[in-house]
């Protein structure tokens, strides 16, 4: 649980995949401050102008990127999906994100985990864990 003191105001936070497994305990965790909780549902991360009007609207001091398309064969069956939700969706929170003037950010996932080494959907995976031929 969060501790701060007395004379400390409520956070400003938004998190995107908030119904998720992650999403869910980061919830529980920030219930305490002025939270802004989204699911796919409520923001289409592929969607650069409803995030935009996400982060103006909501105005947060940290935004959490919990939100990933992680159906490990629906990746490699719908690639233009995982790619417009996992990349293109992290580069709209980004951005929206540098426009509005939050001031801190963070993404939580596992490239490895929801686009392992074979996958061909066109996600890069780090160098430090391509695999040497």
């Amino acid at each position: 649980m969060i501790q701060r003191g007395r004379y400390n105001a409520a956070m400003r936070v938004t998190v995107f995949g908030a119904s998720g497994l992650l999403g869910q305990e980061l919830v529980k965790e920030f219930s305490g401050e002025q939270l802004t909780a989204l699911s796919s549902k409520d923001a289409d991360l592929r969607d650069p102008s409803r995030i935009r009007e996400i982060i103006r609207g909501s105005r947060p001091e940290w935004i959490i990127l919990a939100a990933a398309y992680t159906d490990v064969d629906g990746c490699e069956s719908n690639r233009d999906l995982a790619f417009g939700v996992n990349t293109q969706g992290a580069i709209h929170v980004a951005q929206a994100a540098r426009e509005g003037l939050t001031a801190h950010g963070w993404e939580i996932g596992s490239h490895t985990r929801t686009h392992p080494r074979q996958c061909n959907c066109g996600h890069a995976t780090p160098r430090s864990r391509r695999p040497r031929r």
